[in-house]
C-alpha cells in the first residue's frame, strides 16, 4: 500500500499509519485484521469451501493489475459502468471479486498451504489501490448487526477498538452489488 514513507506490504501496516486511498487522499488506518485460510478438506455438505480469487497481470488492461493480484473470498472490486444506474442509480459499485471469474485470467484458487488474508479498516468505506485495481476497504455494511443478538453484536464490536457502535464504521459512499446483480447487467 502507498504511504508517505513509500510502499508498505499489507502485512507490515499498523493502525495509526497514513495510507493513500484512491479517492480521498491519505487516510489514517484504524484497524488491521487478518484471517488464516487453510487448505480446504473438501466441500462440506455440498457447499464449496471459500476460495481466493487470482487476477492475472493485465487481466483488466495495461497495468491492471501489475503484478498478479490474489484477493480473499469476500474482497470486492470497484466496477464503473453506466449500466449500474439501472440497478443502483449510480455509475459505480463494489462487486465481489469472484463475480469476475472467467476461468482464464480471473480464477478461483484453493490454497495448498495456510495463507493469511488481510483486512484494512478506516473511518468509513474507502477505495484502496492494490496492484492497479481499486478494492474496497473493510466495512461490515449498514445491515451488519441485523441478524445478531445483543451479545453477538457486542462480541463483534469488541474486535474493532475504533468503533463504539454500528455508526463507528462510518459511511458507505459507494454501494455494493451482488454477484447476481452484476451478472444481470449483461442481460439488460
Amino acid at each position: 500500500m502507498s504511504t508517505p514513507e513509500g510502499f508498505v506490504a499489507v502485512e507490515d501496516l499498523v493502525p495509526g499509519m497514513q495510507v493513500e486511498t484512491a479517492d480521498n487522499g491519505l487516510q489514517t488506518l484504524l484497524w488491521v485484521g487478518s484471517i488464516t485460510m487453510v487448505p480446504p478438506a473438501g466441500d462440506i455438505d455440498g457447499v464449496e469451501a471459500p476460495r481466493l480469487t487470482r487476477i492475472s497481470t493485465e487481466a483488466f488492461g495495461p497495468d491492471r493489475p501489475l503484478p498478479d493480484l490474489i484477493l480473499g473470498p469476500y474482497a470486492r472490486l470497484l466496477y464503473k459502468n453506466v449500466r449500474c444506474m439501472d440497478v443502483l442509480g449510480t455509475a459505480s459499485a463494489f462487486v465481489p471479486a469472484e463475480a469476475f471469474r472467467d476461468g482464464l485470467s480471473v480464477i478461483a484458487v484453493s490454497p495448498i498451504a495456510p495463507v493469511r488474508v488481510y483486512h484494512l479498516g478506516f473511518a468509513g468505506q474507502q477505495t484502496l489501490r492494490a496492484n492497479g485495481l481499486d478494492v474496497e476497504s473493510y466495512h461490515p455494511g449498514p445491515q451488519f448487526g441485523a441478524r445478531m443478538d445483543r451479545t453477538t453484536l457486542q462480541l463483534f464490536l469488541s474486535l474493532f477498538p475504533h468503533a463504539s457502535g454500528r455508526e463507528g464504521f462510518g459511511p458507505m459512499k459507494i454501494p455494493r452489488m451482488t454477484s447476481y446483480e452484476f451478472e444481470t447487467l449483461g442481460e439488460l
